[in-house]
């Protein structure tokens, strides 16, 4: 798996538009990209945020790239100050919790537990 993050500053006061536009434009569009696996859009602090887009291969991140090029051209560019910061590469390690559905001690039938 290969991983992109950004960190982006934001225009102050612009973050939860941004956030909504990422929901209902963006990540729309990227579950249609191959190799596309996960997006995180990450809280972090004041006017920042950090994004972490997880693809199978380099390549298919390569791929996604125009569209989120032209994405951010289009709905972001102006939420966004200065340049951003970008680390990318290899998955070295990954883990995750299994999440299992837990009816029978649970008395919301359908709510899930972490395992």
């Amino acid at each position: 798996m290969y991983t992109v993050i950004r960190k982006y500053n934001l225009i102050q006061g612009t973050k939860e538009e941004l956030i909504r536009h990422v929901q209902e434009s963006l990540v729309p569009l990227l579950n249609h990209v191959p190799g596309f696996r996960a997006y995180l859009l990450v809280d972090a602090g004041e006017n920042e945020v950090a994004i972490v887009s997880t693809f199978d291969t380099l390549a298919d991140a390569k791929a996604a790239a125009p569209l989120t090029k032209k994405w951010v051209a289009e709905y972001a560019e102006s939420f966004i100050q200065g340049s951003s910061k970008i680390a990318a590469g290899q998955v070295k390690v990954q883990q995750y919790q299994k999440m299992i559905a837990n009816t029978q001690s649970n008395p919301f039938i359908g709510q899930a537990d972490w395992v």
